[in-house]
C-alpha cells in the first residue's frame, strides 16, 4: 500500500472513532444510529452474561442512548452455526417487533460461542475482548460500532450481519458513500492474497463491468466460492490483476474475499420461511458459506453435496444447503469493492498477541496502546500490551505478551520462555483431554460394541466421531482391547489417521499410559515416530504425562530418544521442565543428549534450573550424562542465570560448590551476572551464596544499562537487607557512579522505592552526584541529580523527602536551596505525578466494579436524601444524610470529587468499599452497597444508626455515661475489633476514634468508617507503621 493511501485509511478509521465517540452517552433520535443492536450468545447463561455487561455498559454512558440493545441465544440442544443463529436471531426480531421490523435499521453481530482458539475471550465473550485504545473505553462492541457508524445513515431497512472477532478498516472519497439500498444481499469485499483466499469466501466479479479502480467500487458478483482452492479460483475467473496503486496490497494477482453483508427484509422474510419449513434445526449452518454460495447468476447446487468434514449427526446438512439454494436461488449478490481497506481476524491466540503486540500497522491505523486502563510503572517492557491490570514496577512483562484483567504481584516474569513452555504444553493436555471426552450417547454406543464379538462385528470400521476420532482412537479411550485393535488394523484401519485435534491412536494410548493398547498397535504397524499436533511423537505425550512405563514400550520399540517438537524440545527437556527424574533417567538410559538446544537455545539443565528441581539438576550432571554447565542459551544465560534469577538457592549452591568448572561470573547479552538477576529479582539467598561461594568479582561488573549489582538491587527495592548485605562487602562503594554517572540512589529513586531512598541517604548516599548521557559530547550533557530522575518518574513523596532531607551536620533545606544545585528546584505534584494517579485510581475503580457483588451495585437515582446528619471525617466526603435505599432507612455518605492531591481519595473510597463488602458483624456498621459508576456520584450507603456517634455523645451532647453504659460500648467495640483482627485476611482500621464509633438507642455500639483501614498483608508494612487516626483508642 503506498503511503499515501495508507495515511488515507489511518485518517478515516481514526475520523471513524471520533465520531462514535460523539455518539456515546448521548440520547439519539430515530435514523442517526443503528434502531437495533443485536448481538448473538450460544446459550442462556451466555445471553444472561452479555446482557448484563450492555447493560452496565448503558448505565457508565459507554455507549449510545436511546438505542434497543437485543441479545438472542441460540436454541438449546445441537450447534446450530452463526447461519443457524442468523435465522433464530431474525425469528426472535420478528416476534418482538412485528410489521415494524420492516423499517428498522438492524446491525446483527454474532458472538456467540466459547472460543477454544482464543480462550480469553470466552471469559466475558468474543464481543467483549478488551482492545486497547484508551480513554473512552473499547472492546470490541465498541469498535465494531465504530468502525460502520456511517452504514445507519445510508441503508434502507434491513439487517447488517457480521462477526465479532474481525476489524475492518476502509477508506473512501470524500464524494462516495458506501450505500445499502438494494435489493438482496450486498456484500463488503477486500482485496486479498490468494493464500489468504483459500481461508474465506472469495468473489467472482462481473469482468464486464468496467472498473474505475476507485478507493470503492459496486459491481455485481456472479458466483461465490467458500474457502476454494488456488485452481478452483483460477478456473472460476475470480483471480484478478492488480491495475493501480490504490488496492491495499502489493501482490501482482489477488481475489476480493468477504467479511460483512445486508440483507434487505423482503430476503429476510424468505429466510424465516425456511426457518419455520426446516424446524429445530441439528446440524451448523454457514451465515457466508451456505447463504452466499446460493447466490449469483452461476450459482450451481454442486455445493451443497460438499460432505467433506460433515460427520454423520450433520447428516441433514446437505439436504439444508439443498433448500437454501432453491430459496435463494436468482437473488441478487451485489458487492461494494473496497480497494483501499484492511481486514483484521483476531479469533486466534497467535493472531490476538500478534496484532495486539508486533503488528505495527493496525496498531497505528487504530491508535493502539501499550498500556490502557492500567498500572504498570515499568517502562522497560516494550513490545506488549496491557489492560485493565495492575502490575507490580517489578514485574516483567516480556515482548510479544498480552496481560488484561490482572493484578499481578513483585517478581512475576511474563516472557517468551514461560509462554512457550508454560501455555504450549497446557494447550496439548487440554487437546488431549478433549479427545478423551466423548458424548454420553457415544460412549453407551461404543462400550457396548466392545462388549462383545458379536456386537463389534457389527460396527462400521469407517465410523469417525466429531471431533475426528476413528474407532482405532476409540479403542484405546473407552474399552477396546488388543484383539480389537488387532481386527481393526487387519480389516485397513490406518493407524496413522489424526484426529482433529491432531492425535494418532498411538499419541492417546501413550497418554492413557495403556501398555496392552500401545504393545498392540505398535505390533500392528503403528509409526512410533509419527508426529500429531506440534510436531509431538507418543514419547513426547508419555514423557509429558509422566508414564515411565509407556515411555519404556516406546523406546524398546524404536522411538528416536532425540527427536524435537515444534519448539524443537526432545523428552528429556519436557522431563526436565516438568520434574519427572524417573522418566528422565529412562531417557539417559537409551542415550539421551543431555545438552541437546531447544529452540532459543534452553537445554534440560536450563529448564531444570529455572524451575528449581535439584533432582533433575544431579541428575543431568552426574557421571555419565554431566550436562554443560556453561551452556548458553540464544541470550548468553548460562544455568546459574536462571536458578539465580528465579531464586533456588540450593541449586546455586549444589552448582557452585560442585566440581563443574562453572563460570560464576559470566555475562548475558545484556551484560548481567547471575548475581544481577537475584538481585534484579529479590532474591536475596541466591545472592548471598553467589557472593560468598564464588568471591565478590561480579560486585564490580557493570551492565548495558551501566548497573551494579547494587544498583539491581535498588531497582528491585524492596529487600533492604539484599542493600544492606552487599553494601556490607569491601568492595561495595554506596556512592558508586556508572558509566553514565547514576548510583544506586538514581536507581531507588527513577523505581519510586521510598523506604529504600530513606536508608541509602542515612547510610551516606550522596544525592548530588549526577547522571548523564556518556554519548553526548561534553557541551551537549543533560546532568540530572536523583531529584530530577524521581521527578521525571512522578515519584513525588520522593521528591519532597529530597528536598527537605538533611543529615544532622546539615542546616535544613528550604524551598529555593535545594540539593543538587541551582536546576533542582521543582514543585510538586509533578506532571507524570498527576497522570499515574489519575491511572491509578481508574484502574482501582475498574477493579472495584469487576469485583464487587452485584446486589452492591447502586444507582444515584435509587437513593432518596433526606436530612444531614453529619459530614465525612475526610475532606473528600461531602455531607452524610439519612435517607432511603430499597424502602430502607440507611445513612449515606455522598463523596465529593475534589482536584488533585497528594493522597488518593479515589483509593481511599476504593478501599472502604473493598472492606466493607466482606464485613459481616453485629459490631460492625453493615454495608448496604455503593455508587460507582462516576466519581461524581461515588456514594457510600450503610445501615442508619440512630443513636449517632459517641463523639457527639460526649462532647455536643455532654452527657454523662454510667459504668455499665461505659462496658457495653467498650465491650462491642472489642468484639468488633476482635472480629477485624481474626479474618482470614485481617483488618486494620487504624482511625478508631469516638467519631467512628455508633451508637443504638439501646446503648450498643458498632464501628464505622473505615476510609484509612488496610488489608494487613505483614506486619512489615510501611503503611502499618504509620499512625493516620485521631491518637485516641487504636488499633495499633
Amino acid at each position: 500500500m503506498s503511503q499515501e493511501y495508507n495515511t488515507k485509511l489511518q485518517t478515516a478509521t481514526r475520523e471513524k472513532l471520533r465520531r462514535f465517540n460523539s455518539l456515546r452517552d448521548r440520547e439519539l433520535q430515530p435514523a442517526e444510529f443503528w434502531d437495533v443492536v443485536a448481538v448473538t450468545a450460544v446459550d442462556e447463561s451466555q445471553r444472561e452474561a452479555y446482557e448484563l455487561q450492555i447493560r452496565e455498559k448503558v448505565d457508565r454512558k459507554e455507549l449510545p442512548l436511546g438505542i434497543h440493545y437485543k441479545v438472542f441465544s441460540d436454541p438449546p440442544g445441537s450447534k446450530i452455526g452463526n447461519g443457524g443463529s442468523t435465522l433464530y436471531a431474525l425469528q426472535q426480531l420478528d416476534d418482538i417487533y412485528g410489521k415494524a421490523l420492516g423499517s428498522l435499521r438492524v446491525i446483527l453481530i454474532h458472538a456467540g460461542g466459547f472460543s477454544q482458539r482464543l480462550p480469553n475471550a470466552s471469559a466475558l465473550g468474543k464481543i467483549f475482548t478488551a482492545m486497547p485504545l484508551g480513554d473512552p473505553l473499547y472492546q470490541m462492541l465498541e469498535l465494531k460500532l465504530a468502525m460502520y457508524v456511517d452504514f445507519p445513515l445510508q441503508m434502507k431497512p434491513g439487517v447488517l450481519v457480521t462477526c465479532a472477532d474481525d476489524i475492518e478498516l476502509y477508506s473512501i472519497a470524500e464524494d462516495e458513500s458506501i450505500r445499502f439500498d438494494k435489493p438482496g444481499f450486498t456484500a463488503l469485499a477486500h482485496p486479498s492474497t490468494l493464500s489468504i483466499g483459500t481461508t474465506h469466501g472469495v468473489f467472482v466479479l462481473d469482468s464486464s463491468e468496467k472498473s474505475t479502480y476507485s478507493e470503492m467500487e459496486n459491481i455485481s458478483c456472479l458466483r461465490f466460492l467458500h474457502k476454494p482452492s488456488i485452481d478452483k479460483m483460477r478456473d472460476s475467473g475470480a483471480v484478478c490483476k492488480r491495475q493501480s496503486g490504490c488496492f491495499s496490497l502489493t501482490d501482482a494477482e489477488f481475489v476480493y474475499t468477504d467479511s460483512t453483508y445486508y440483507v434487505d427484509f423482503d430476503t429476510a422474510k424468505s429466510l424465516l420461511n425456511l426457518l419455520k419449513e426446516l424446524g429445530p434445526l441439528d446440524c451448523e449452518i454457514d451465515a457466508y458459506g451456505d447463504f452466499l454460495q446460493a447466490l449469483g447468476p452461476r450459482a450451481t447446487i454442486d455445493y451443497t453435496s460438499n460432505t467433506a468434514n460433515v460427520t454423520k449427526e450433520e447428516s441433514s446438512l446437505v439436504g439444508i444447503r439443498q433448500k437454501i439454494f432453491h430459496l435463494l436461488k436468482g437473488t441478487p449478490l451485489n458487492v461494494i469493492l473496497l480497494n483501499n481497506s484492511k481486514f483484521y481476524h483476531i479469533g486466534t491466540t497467535s493472531e490476538y498477541l500478534f496484532h495486539l503486540t508486533e503488528d505495527v500497522a493496525l496498531r497505528g491505523e487504530l491508535g493502539l496502546l501499550s498500556s490502557a486502563f492500567s498500572v504498570h510503572m515499568n517502562e522497560n517492557s516494550s513490545g506488549c500490551c496491557i489492560m485493565y491490570s495492575v502490575l507490580d514496577p517489578i514485574c516483567s512483562v516480556g515482548a510479544g505478551s498480552v496481560v488484561e484483567y490482572s493484578r499481578l504481584g513483585a517478581g512475576v516474569c511474563i516472557d517468551e520462555w514461560k509462554k512457550k513452555v508454560g501455555e504450549s504444553y497446557s494447550v496439548i493436555i487440554e487437546k488431549l483431554e478433549d479427545d478423551l471426552q466423548l458424548k454420553d450417547s457415544e460412549l453407551a454406543d461404543l462400550k457396548l460394541a466392545f462388549s462383545s464379538d458379536e456386537a463389534f462385528q457389527k460396527v462400521n470400521v469407517s465410523y469417525r466421531t466429531e471431533k475426528g476420532l476413528s474407532l482405532l482412537h476409540l479403542c484405546c479411550v473407552c474399552g477396546g482391547n488388543k484383539a480389537h485393535i488387532r481386527a481393526l488394523m487387519l480389516k485397513g484401519l490406518r493407524p496413522s489417521r489424526l484426529s482433529r485435534n491432531g492425535f494418532t491412536a498411538l499419541h492417546l494410548a501413550a497418554y492413557k499410559d495403556n501398555a496392552e493398547h500401545l504393545t498392540a498397535l505398535l505390533h500392528g504397524g503403528s509409526d512410533v515416530q509419527q508426529v500429531g499436533y506440534g510436531a509431538l511423537t507418543a514419547l513426547h505425550i508419555a514423557t509429558l504425562a509422566g508414564h515411565h512405563e509407556a515411555a519404556d514400550i516406546l523406546l524398546q520399540h524404536g522411538a528416536y530418544v532425540n527427536i524435537q517438537d515444534a519448539v524443537f524440545f526432545t523428552p528429556l527437556h519436557i522431563a526436565s521442565y516438568n520434574g519427572n527424574e524417573q522418566v528422565a533417567k529412562l531417557l539417559l538410559k537409551f542415550g539421551a543428549d543431555v545438552n541437546a538446544s531447544g529452540e532459543v537455545g534452553d537445554r534440560p539443565l536450563h529448564l531444570a534450573a529455572a524451575k528449581g528441581l535439584l533432582g533433575i539438576v544431579k541428575l543431568l550432571m552426574g557421571e555419565g550424562s554431566k550436562a554443560n554447565v556453561n551452556a548458553q542459551d540464544n541470550e548468553d544465560h548460562v544455568p546459574l542465570h536462571f536458578c539465580a534469577r528465579f531464586g533456588h538457592h540450593e541449586i546455586v549452591r549444589f552448582l557452585l560448590q560442585g566440581n563443574f568448572e562453572l563460570q560464576p561470573h559470566s555475562v548475558n547479552i545484556y551484560g548481567d551476572t547471575p548475581l544481577h538477576l537475584a538481585c534484579y529479582n529479590g532474591k536475596f539467598e541466591a545472592g548471598k551464596e553467589i557472593i560468598q561461594l564464588s568471591g565478590t568479582e561480579s560486585l564490580s561488573k557493570e551492565n548495558i544499562f551501566s548497573e551494579t549489582a547494587l544498583h539491581s538491587a535498588c531497582t528491585y527495592g524492596k529487600d533492604l537487607e539484599m542493600v544492606k548485605f552487599l553494601l556490607s562487602q569491601n568492595a561495595m562503594n554506596i556512592n558508586h557512579q556508572g558509566r553514565d554517572g547514576h548510583t544506586a540512589l538514581h536507581s531507588a529513586c527513577f523505581h519510586g522505592h521510598i523506604r529504600l531512598v530513606q536508608f541509602l541517604l542515612d547510610s551516606g548516599a550522596d544525592m548530588n552526584l549526577v547522571a548523564c548521557d556518556p554519548s553526548r559530547s561534553s557541551g551537549e550533557k543533560d546532568e540530572q541529580t536523583c531529584l530530577m530522575w524521581a521527578y521525571e518518574k512522578g515519584h513525588d513523596a520522593i521528591v519532597t523527602l529530597l528536598k527537605h532531607y538533611k543529615r544532622p551536620d546539615e542546616s535544613p533545606c528550604n524551598e529555593y536551596s535545594q540539593p543538587g544545585g541551582d536546576g533542582s528546584y521543582v514543585s510538586v505534584p509533578s506532571p507524570l505525578g498527576k497522570i499515574k494517579s489519575m491511572t491509578k485510581e481508574k484502574a482501582e475503580v475498574l477493579l472495584l466494579r469487576a469485583s464487587l457483588p452485584s446486589h452492591f451495585h447502586l444507582q444515584l437515582s435509587e437513593l432518596e436524601f433526606n436530612e444531614i446528619i453529619g459530614s465525612g471525617n475526610r475532606a473528600s466526603f461531602g455531607r452524610v444524610y439519612k435517607g432511603k435505599c430499597r424502602n430502607r432507612i440507611v445513612a449515606i455518605k455522598r463523596y465529593r470529587a475534589n482536584t488533585y492531591c497528594s493522597k488518593s481519595d479515589v483509593d481511599m473510597f476504593c478501599r472502604e468499599v473493598s472492606i466493607l463488602c466482606r464485613l459481616n458483624h453485629p459490631c460492625i456498621i453493615q454495608f448496604v452497597g455503593a455508587c460507582l459508576n462516576d466519581p461524581s456520584q461515588f456514594a457510600i450507603v450503610t445501615q442508619y444508626i440512630s443513636g449517632g456517634s459517641l463523639f457527639s455523645l460526649l462532647h455536643e451532647q455532654k452527657r454523662l455515661i454510667d459504668l455499665q453504659s461505659k462496658l457495653i460500648i467498650a465491650i462491642d467495640v472489642a468484639k468488633g475489633m476482635e472480629y477485624l483482627h481474626n479474618l482470614t485476611q485481617p483488618i486494620i482500621h487504624r482511625d478508631l476514634n469516638s467519631h467512628n464509633i455508633l451508637l443504638y438507642e439501646d446503648g450498643h455500639a458498632v464501628v464505622a468508617d473505615f476510609g484509612e483501614s488496610r488489608f494487613l498483608q505483614s506486619v512489615d508494612e510501611d503503611n502499618m507503621t504509620k499512625q493516620p487516626g485521631v491518637s485516641a483508642i487504636s488499633s495499633f
